[in-house]
């Protein structure tokens, strides 16, 4: 089943240049222009239009056509190039990004925008090792940078994706209060919020309701399943200690006052 998959199994190895044997890889680099562009126009936040485009979307649309236009026919005549050239459009759409994540009021936005900027980054890191240093890595067994690149650059684009759009919807429909949500468990980032919630339901999973549950599983010679739950708030108390925060028996945090700081720490 996995034969596909081994080390050695492929004719030739997968550094960059050899993916120029397959008549679709032009295709895909046209493909991913042409989205880009797409969404060039869909998101470019309207406050940054030139003023010769009179705040006109469409006008500012269709004017993109024309580079897009010229780009397609460069890239049929020298490929190499059109490769390079696609990285460079990620350039001015990375720095929009910033702009716009110095501007939200949301943590969990900036967040995601700052998640993005690293697996971009890391996915260029990839790319350009693979097509200058692929023999490098070839000699260290390690022929799979250009793998990575793709699942990296597929995460980083999704995920710009979405933060434009929020970001589009914040700048031109504000009234309807946009809101960054995760699917399908909204408490993917891990918050406070959603540790406490985790920590209430593995305390409350631990722990008999009744008293006579209680009786019978001490009987039964399984009570510690019983001090279970101590065992967890006890352990939990430990950590945040360190975060100047505690739990009550069930699991809700307790947020500590902050320690005013000493004569000699000032």
């Amino acid at each position: 089943m996995w034969e596909p998959f081994e080390p050695g199994s492929s004719p030739v190895d997968w550094c960059e240049g050899n993916y120029k044997i397959s008549p679709r890889q032009l295709l895909d680099e046209l493909a991913i222009l042409w989205v880009y562009m797409t969404g060039l126009c869909i998101f470019f936040p309207r406050r940054y239009l030139p003023s010769i485009f009179r705040n006109n979307r469409k006008l500012f649309s269709m004017f993109i056509v024309l580079p897009t236009l010229i780009a397609t026919g460069l890239s049929v005549v020298h490929p190499a190039i059109n490769a390079f050239a696609l990285m460079c459009l990620a350039i001015p759409a990375f720095g929009f990004m910033i702009l716009e994540l110095k501007k939200t009021k949301s943590m969990r936005v900036y967040r995601l925008g700052v998640r993005c900027g690293a697996v971009w980054i890391l996915a260029v890191v990839c790319w350009l090792n693979d097509r200058l240093f692929c023999d490098t890595w070839m000699n260290l067994n390690f022929p799979y940078l250009h793998a990575f690149w793709h699942l990296l650059i597929f995460i980083a684009s999704y995920t710009a994706t979405v933060l434009f759009a929020y970001f589009s919807v914040k700048d031109e429909r504000p009234q309807q209060s946009p809101v960054l949500k995760y699917w399908p468990r909204n408490d993917f980032e891990l918050d406070l919020k959603a540790f406490e919630r985790r920590l209430t339901e593995v305390i409350a999973s631990l722990q008999p309701s009744t008293l006579r549950w209680r009786i019978i599983l001490f009987m039964l010679g399984v009570h510690g399943r019983v001090i279970a739950p101590s065992i967890i708030t006890q352990r939990a108390r430990s950590v945040l200690r360190d975060f100047n925060m505690s739990c009550d028996d069930t699991g809700k945090l307790i947020l500590k006052p902050t320690r005013p700081p000493h004569s000699h720490e000032t």
